[in-house]
């Protein structure tokens, strides 16, 4: 992975704000480290000095002893303490920047274009704030302890053997020599695998986020079969993934303890031949076994190391390529606030694709008059949504420009622009939450008069007082407990509640039934009172009333004018009136 020395530097950067939890840490590391190596030399002193020292009488022998516990009894005290800070320490810093993360990578999120969710799957986007930031807190969790401590104790347990005993000390050197040897070997493959495991995880989330999502047409074109296969699959693969991880992991393992205990033998039979030439004692076994016990876990915990470093390096990877996604659609450094507002709105030679692809507006042109009513119609894909879009900045267009008042969207603020801006689309979509929460959405701390006179404007009042719950009642997600025709009322309150000088209207009343769309389309005509309003429309009984109409077709304007006009023009408007059997 090429890319990880850069990726874990910028970690680095994000965890550096820690820096004296982290020095806690580090210390607190350097004292467990400094007590657990010095213990085998405590028992090489104990019993080299004073139980086989024969040249010291037995009351200074016991004295010596007592003094010697004691300062053993510190240590350990000193060590249970580190111990303590050192997961204190760790765990604050892990959690801290799982937080900082999770909460950096929702606010971009929502600061993102469509053009960027146009592209992507929520599931993977789940799987970065969640899965991937997990692995960084684990990582992190775990990096004070195999990235410090254990290499410590390793160097500082080998320097004590290289000062001491120089013999077996080398035999250590080469062991370790190999084990990095195997490391590097290993590391490679645990990246390659690491990363393919977490690019898997994040379509196995995505499968399962729309197979949740979608349920009702899944088991309503009968497709279980298809959606359970696609998911098992993919996670058959991560399966695999998985499996292939950890046998390479199992294998590093028992390699690295191999290499280990291969040098402890060479060391046994080194102090061995020296204790038999009569060049060490009984004390210089328990000091070097010691040791070696001691530096044999770390350099296991070194091996891991890789383990961890290439799954934290893989997730901080996926992670910063959302954080590192442009802001195509912000305010511009010099914006300029955007006060009240007449509605006038006016398209100047606007062309817009979407993803540099086919034009889908081309040299659009077109006047809007404050209070107007516009409604644009056109078969589907002549530029009706989009035209919508664009009014609010959703997306931003290839070339000319939107004015509000005379004033280009793309010098003022986004904020002040969306606030003097309501939306009711095909599909309104409700937050979960209370139907007393969705129609305040657009207005916090709204006051109960005003919620309830905004659902009376837009006939849900009465609906909504014969549910059980009344105005707290939940919707659930996205709005599935009420009829699409309550879920447009509520939307319709929602805009009504913010009073907003613009409105947008896309395909509002396109998925309704007769009844439903009679009562949605009074709400809307109050809605639409004095506001300036455009109209995207595929159902043209629906627009007869317009001001004034906008045919598209292929991105550009064709014919404007009434009902009345385009109808004796027997032109595009006719042709589609025609087809949908509107008698003249």
């Amino acid at each position: 992975m090429r890319r990880k020395p850069a990726t874990l530097r910028r970690l680095w950067g994000d965890v550096a704000r820690y820096r004296w939890r982290i020095t806690g840490a580090l210390a607190a590391g350097g004292v467990f480290t400094l007590s657990t190596v010095s213990m085998p030399f405590f028992f090489k002193y104990l019993v080299d000095q004073i139980i086989n020292n024969q040249d010291i009488d037995t009351l200074t022998k016991e004295r010596d002893l007592a003094l010697m516990l004691v300062w053993v009894f510190v240590i350990l005290i000193a060590r249970a303490a580190s111990i303590y800070a050192k997961a204190f320490h760790s765990s604050y810093v892990s959690y801290h920047m799982s937080f900082d993360l999770r909460n950096r990578i929702y606010e971009h999120i929502h600061q993102l274009s469509f053009s960027f969710f146009d592209k992507s799957r929520a599931g993977e986007l789940m799987s970065r704030v969640t899965g991937d930031v997990a692995y960084l807190q684990q990582f992190a969790l775990n990096s004070m302890e195999d990235f410090f401590v254990a290499p410590l104790t390793v160097v500082v347990g080998a320097a004590l053997l290289y000062v001491k005993y120089p013999e077996v000390a080398v035999a250590v050197t080469v062991s370790l020599i190999f084990v990095a040897l195997i490391l590097r070997i290993f590391g490679r493959m645990l990246a390659r695998v690491s990363r393919q495991m977490q690019e898997i995880n994040g379509a196995l989330t995505a499968i399962l986020s729309e197979g949740i999502n979608t349920i009702r047409i899944v088991q309503a074109f009968g497709m279980e079969k298809r959606e359970t296969d696609k998911f098992r699959e993919t996670n058959e693969l991560f399966f695999r993934k998985s499996r292939k991880l950890t046998v390479l992991s199992a294998l590093l393992m028992p390699i690295v303890e191999f290499a280990v205990f291969l040098s402890v033998l060479v060391v046994i039979g080194i102090i061995g031949y020296s204790i038999i030439a009569g060049k060490s004692t009984f004390g210089d076994i328990l000091a070097i076994a010691g040791t070696m016990a001691i530096v044999a876990n770390p350099v296991n915990r070194v091996s891991r190391v890789f383990v961890n470093l290439n799954q934290g390096a893989a997730a901080a990877e996926r992670i910063f390529s959302v954080l590192d996604t442009p802001i195509e659609i912000k305010d511009a450094p010099s914006a300029r606030p955007l006060p009240e507002i007449h509605g006038q709105i006016d398209f100047r030679n606007v062309d817009f694709s979407y993803n540099s692809g086919e034009e889908i507006l081309k040299d659009f042109n077109l006047d809007v008059r404050p209070g107007q009513v516009v409604a644009i119609v056109g078969s589907s894909g002549s530029g009706k949504s989009t035209v919508m879009n664009l009014i609010p900045r959703f997306y931003a267009p290839d070339r000319g420009s939107v004015e509000v008042d005379g004033v280009d969207i793309a010098t003022v603020k986004l904020a002040d622009l969306r606030r003097h801006i309501g939306i009711v689309a095909q599909d309104s979509i409700l937050v979960h939450g209370t139907i007393r929460e969705n129609i305040a959405y657009g207005k916090p701390g709204a006051e109960e008069i005003d919620i309830i006179k905004a659902a009376q404007s837009a006939n849900a009042h009465n609906f909504i007082i014969e549910l059980p719950d009344g105005y707290n009642t939940l919707v659930g997600e996205r709005g599935v407990t009420l009829s699409g025709g309550q879920r447009q009322r509520i939307a319709i309150a929602r805009a009504l509640l913010k009073d907003p000088r613009i409105l947008l209207l896309d395909e509002a009343t396109s998925s309704l039934d007769t009844i439903s769309e009679a009562v949605v389309q009074d709400a809307l005509n109050k809605l639409m009172f004095g506001r300036t309003t455009l109209i995207a429309a595929h159902r043209l009984s629906t627009v007869r009333n317009a001001d004034l109409i906008v045919v598209l077709k292929d991105g550009r304007i064709t014919e404007q004018g009434t009902h009345q006009e385009l109808m004796r023009e027997r032109g595009e408007y006719w042709r589609l009136q025609m087809m949908q059997g509107v008698q003249e």
